[in-house]
């Protein structure tokens, strides 16, 4: 990542002589018969010179040794090979085998050390690629980064370097990147042919594409060592005006430059030791700046997104599925089992889902914690603004374990091997603290760093939205002291939100815009993840990866089971066939309706399926020109499916559907408006009931009537309680990540303990008429309409024990990968 930033911004260079030693490197192979259709091959190789060369420096000595397991690419004629060494570890003289078919009447073999697939032979001339980005080992040479060739028209062949270069050394601790620059434009490196003399010395013949500058990147989530010596691979050839060096740390910069001819020599390496000896290095804000957005970057894929999944976002399934509003339906039982699984409350230690929200969140915080801590110390108000947003953003990624999880571990520090958790998982030094203490950790630490937050300009500063600001911390804190139970504390955090006047509720007309892209930054959003309009990701080089397809497909509606037209395919779904795993149970649907009636927040949420297919608009004029009454009775519309809709009651979800304008012109499965994490309607609920905690029933009802005011509900409280609180939320939050964890603090568990035992198909009975003993409900009671649902027990009928089970489900399971790598203490229940 840091080596791509490199080409995003400002190098400042230096330089210094170059001086060196010369060697080179013999090859003898002796072939195990011919091979004319590619048989196996053996290649012994030997070192025939001693000095600096190719591969591997032995510590006892200048002799250059293979390392294990390196790869060389062999011509014959047109035919190419690819031989591999046996070796276990450096040796002098090692074997290679690989296959080649053997050219007829050819008895010249070229070969070319590293193997790299754009290598190549015309018959005369060797093409390889000597790279621009070069890893650093210390006091050696990086695999694959020191290229050599050799010819030969028998069984030896010598190996001699196309190369030359530096060795350096430097003296600044913390430095990431030193990079070579021409103050002449020569390259450097480049994709080249290499031709060789009758003597077997290869000579550059031509650079096909060619690059001024060479980075040097420390070893892996390493620095240089200081006093080390590291190795900078060139072409041979001469610099004109001189060669500049520049040094990179987190966020700092330093240069300086020889302006006079250096020769590059073939085998020869210049010594640049301590070679930033008295340079000065300065803070460089665009570097902090490039890392900020990584933050960010990091969020959007680790907690906004698919997070490495193909069907899902762990973030959105893990904390929606598991409550009473919603089914995880499909196309029958089994589909999306994962999901179905938390659903019902059948889930094991090793869900998928659970597994992987876990692991995405802790790599998100070693990240976290990663650039905190480089950035902690210093004296800079671009590092100490990234410091602040980047422990808010862990805050929160804290308080969804905690409210997840109750008790999970607690990392602040970077681990440099937490590279890769997926499957195995090392959190390091860790505490498992009390759910009470996280939250109240996680507000402290949002309160800690507002002086460092920017502050959002006002309810028109779209920007403001997508970044950490003083009102997303304030709205963070006040959430984490209410879980905490501390309710003044968070009707104080929350109360700031809302002084503030940088947020407001959008109208009831454009309620319907907090769901899609037109509503990207408005008014109401207090804090979103920007996947649409990160400009550093490229659309194939992660935003369809990072896109929600469980929004895009998962969860819209079965198309393929209505007919022609599949409403409300085209205009809604920009063309997207969805597999129906969302569904809405009856109850809630009905208190919905019987709450709001048609209100704008009804209309944005739901829709019932008679509304559906009588009242939608179709990609069909014809049908569009039918009356109402026409369309109940017509085979055009409706669910063709005699499979019905498995996870559906009367009542489609509406409010997650996808719109053409979601894929921005990208298509089919490609969903980008922003991820939202907090709403300014979530700020005015959590702060009505922080008011009611503490006595100030006025205040609480003053923000609940906003919220049913702005929704256009026919339900407008005139006394607010607990209960009126709860209703609003269960309205205004559907499937924003908000049901479940209210349940769970309220211990509101009643509809969950029977989760699983009932599923609903949704059934039409032009197209499925009520099967001999089913038990049918119709909608609206009466048999004069076309659609009835029937109930099933799949998971009763494959014998899961289903339901919510009050001393195990309250929180999820630590996941079996990283039980089994940590000593950590499981999950009470689990």
């Amino acid at each position: 990542m840091k080596a791509m930033k490199l080409q995003n911004h400002r190098i400042v260079w230096i330089a210094a002589a170059l001086l060196g030693i010369m060697s080179c490197a013999r090859l003898e192979m002796a072939p195990e018969g011919n091979a004319p259709e590619g048989e196996t091959l053996s290649f012994t190789a030997v070192w025939a010179d001693s000095g600096q060369t190719k591969t591997a420096i032995h510590e006892g000595g200048p002799e250059v040794w293979w390392s294990p397991s390196e790869s060389i690419d062999v011509f014959s004629g047109s035919n190419q090979g690819v031989f591999t060494s046996t070796n276990a570890e450096p040796a002098p003289s090692v074997t290679f085998t690989g296959t080649i078919p053997v050219s007829t009447g050819t008895s010249v073999f070229w070969a070319v050390y590293p193997h790299t697939y754009d290598s190549a032979f015309d018959g005369s001339r060797l093409t390889m690629t000597v790279p621009s980005v070069q890893s650093a080992l210390p006091g050696t040479f990086a695999d694959n980064v020191f290229p050599a060739v050799a010819r030969s028209s028998g069984t030896d062949l010598s190996f001699y370097n196309v190369c030359g270069g530096a060795v350096f050394s430097v003296e600044k601790e913390g430095v990431q990147f030193v990079t070579f620059k021409s103050l002449g434009g020569e390259n450097l490196v480049g994709k080249v042919k290499v031709g060789l003399d009758a003597g077997g010395i290869p000579y550059v013949e031509s650079v096909v594409n060619g690059s001024n500058t060479v980075v040097v990147t420390a070893p892996k989530n390493q620095t240089f060592e200081v006093g080390k010596k590291y190795y900078a691979v060139f072409l041979p050839g001469t610099l004109s005006t001189g060669l500049s060096v520049s040094f990179q740390t987190a966020y700092q910069r330093a240069s300086t430059d020889i302006n006079r001819e250096i020769v590059v020599h073939r085998s020869l390496f210049g010594r640049l030791l301590n070679v930033d000896e008295g340079v000065e290095y300065v803070i460089d804000n665009e570097l902090i700046e490039a890392d900020r957005l990584s933050l960010y970057d990091t969020f959007a894929q680790k907690v906004a997104s698919q997070g490495g999944a193909s069907l899902y976002s762990p973030t959105r399934a893990l904390f929606n599925l598991c409550g009473d509003d919603v089914y995880a339906a499909g196309a029958s039982f089994g589909d999306h089992e994962m999901l179905a699984a938390l659903n019902e409350f059948r889930y094991g230690r090793d869900n998928d889902v659970v597994t992987r929200a876990f692991l995405n969140y802790y790599t998100a915080i070693n990240e976290f914690n990663r650039l905190i801590s480089l950035y902690q110390d210093a004296d800079s108000a671009a590092a100490r603004r990234l410091v602040a947003e980047g422990r808010v953003l862990r805050a929160y990624l804290y308080f969804l374990l905690a409210a997840g999880w109750g008790t999970p571990p607690f990392v602040d520090t970077f681990n440099p091997d937490f590279n890769n958790p997926d499957p195995v998982f090392h959190v390091g030094a860790t505490a498992q603290q009390s759910q009470a203490w996280f939250f109240n950790w996680c507000a402290s630490e949002c309160e800690d760093v507002l002086d460092n937050l920017d502050e959002r300009e006002s309810t028109s500063d779209v920007q403001g939205a997508y970044k950490v600001t003083k009102g997303f911390a304030n709205a963070l804190a006040g959430k984490a002291y209410l879980f905490a139970k501390n309710y003044e504390e968070a009707k104080t955090a929350l109360q700031r939100v809302i002084d503030s006047r940088k947020y407001a509720l959008v109208s009831g007309e454009n309620y319907w815009q907090n769901f899609h892209v037109e509503g990207d930054g408005n008014a109401e959003k207090v804090f979103e993840s920007n996947l649409e309009y990160d400009d550093k990701v490229t659309l194939w080089g992660g935003a369809i990866q990072r896109s929600t397809w469980m929004e895009s497909q998962n969860w819209n509606w079965r198309s393929d089971h209505f007919v022609q037209g599949a409403a409300p395919h085209g205009k809604y779904t920009g063309g997207v066939d969805g597999w129906g795993g969302l569904g809405v149970p009856q109850w809630f649907g009905d208190e919905f309706f019987d709450n709001d009636y048609f209100s704008y927040r009804y209309n944005a949420t739901l829709k019932r399926i008679d509304d559906a297919v009588y009242g939608m608009e179709y990609n069909n004029e014809e049908i569009n020109a039918m009356t109402r009454d026409e369309k109940k009775a017509s085979h055009a519309v409706g669910i063709a499916s005699v499979s019905g809709l498995y996870g559906q009651s009367f009542y489609l979800p509406f409010k997650q559907l996808m719109r053409a304008t979601d894929a921005g012109g990208y298509g089919s499965n490609i969903r980008l408006n922003n991820f939202t994490i907090m709403r300014y309607a979530e700020v005015l609920l959590l702060y009505a009931e922080a008011c009611l905690e503490t006595g100030d029933s006025d205040y609480a009802k003053r923000a609940v009537n906003q919220i049913q005011e702005r929704a256009g509900s026919m339900t407008v409280n005139a006394i607010v309680d607990l209960n009126v609180i709860k209703r609003e939320k269960s309205y205004e939050l559907w499937l924003e990540g908000s049901r479940w964890l209210d349940l769970l603090r309220w211990e509101d568990y009643d509809r969950v303990y029977n989760a699983g035992q009932d599923v609903p198909v949704l059934y039409d009975k032009i197209f499925r008429a009520p099967q001999p003993g089913e038990s049918v409900t119709w909608l609206g009671g009466s048999e004069d309409n076309r659609f009835y649902t029937v109930p099933t027990h799949g998971a009763l009928d494959k014998g899961y024990a289903v339901g919510f089970r009050d001393g195990q489900h309250k929180f999820f399971p630590i996941p079996s990968v990283v039980m089994q790598a940590n000593s950590l203490n499981q999950t009470t229940g689990w």
